[in-house]
């Protein structure tokens, strides 16, 4: 029994080496992925408050600026992909479509104006 264990010796060794590497890699990997989701979920939750934040100062800016324009009888109302812009003293509206982003952040030049003289 002996000389036959001696003789697997030289090919039991490496499996086993081979074997334990394997399962301690595995382990490792594991345990780095876990890490690493953790981390990416942080990160997006973080990502998240600081675009709720900036969503809430965007719509007080905007009520901020429809408050002063209505001062200055100027009517804005905001309906899917339209904004309209009525002045109380001409009597006349203007239609602006916005366009979609296709890529980058767009501009002003990128907003098409259509002109209404529609009297109200």
């Amino acid at each position: 029994m002996s000389d036959l264990l001696v003789t697997l010796l030289p090919y039991i060794l490496p499996m086993v080496i081979t074997l334990g590497t394997a399962f301690a890699f595995r382990q490792s990997y594991a345990k780095s992925i876990g890490e690493i989701q953790t981390k990416v979920i942080a990160t997006y939750k973080e990502q998240n408050e600081l675009l709720q934040q900036q969503l809430v100062r965007s719509n007080r800016i905007m009520a901020a600026m429809r408050y002063a324009l209505k001062e200055l009888d100027l009517h804005i109302t905001v309906n899917g992909s339209f904004v309209s812009v009525y002045n109380g003293r001409t009597q006349r509206k203007k239609v602006i479509q916005i366009q979609q982003p296709s890529g980058g952040t767009k501009g002003e030049e990128d907003i098409i104006e259509e002109y209404s003289d529609e009297q109200l």
